[in-house]
């Protein structure tokens, strides 16, 4: 059985100033947030045990983009119950409907204001709690 990690987000950011200030706006908020610092280190999240509560994925990273690291969470069905918010610094809409294509549950738009990302998250990882407790969380083999 999986375990899960209530409170962690996993923020996959490789900007320092904005993983630094993303993950003291969520540290505030009550998360406790593990930072990955490019898409090569994000994509050995599948072998983890203890999901988080939610990932963030910025879309432009060294090594291995957003959409191939959230294209290889999803492939892995203990992941697909995790929430995903993807970032990025495009309004193009090919990009975002990519994202949705694979499943991501928000995205941010930088520049965002540190609320926006603060509500969302919580948002997320809300609905992810009441919808494990009324057990109507997706099935992850469909």
């Amino acid at each position: 059985m999986t375990q899960s990690a209530a409170n962690t987000i996993i923020l996959v950011e490789d900007e320092d100033a904005l993983a630094r200030l993303m993950s003291f706006c969520l540290t505030a908020a009550g998360f406790a947030v593990e930072r990955i610092a490019d898409g090569r280190s994000a994509l050995e999240l599948v072998k983890r045990e203890a999901l988080p509560a939610l990932v963030i994925i910025d879309y432009l990273m060294p090594y291995a983009d957003g959409l191939r690291v959230t294209r290889c969470l999803r492939d892995h069905a203990q992941w697909q119950v995790v929430p995903i918010i993807c970032i990025t610094s495009t309004t193009h809409e090919d990009t975002m409907i990519q994202g949705l294509r694979l499943h991501s549950d928000g995205f941010l738009t930088k520049p965002f204001r540190p609320e926006e990302l603060v509500m969302l998250a919580r948002r997320l990882t809300l609905t992810a709690v009441r919808e494990s407790a009324a057990g109507t969380l997706p099935d992850a083999t469909t």
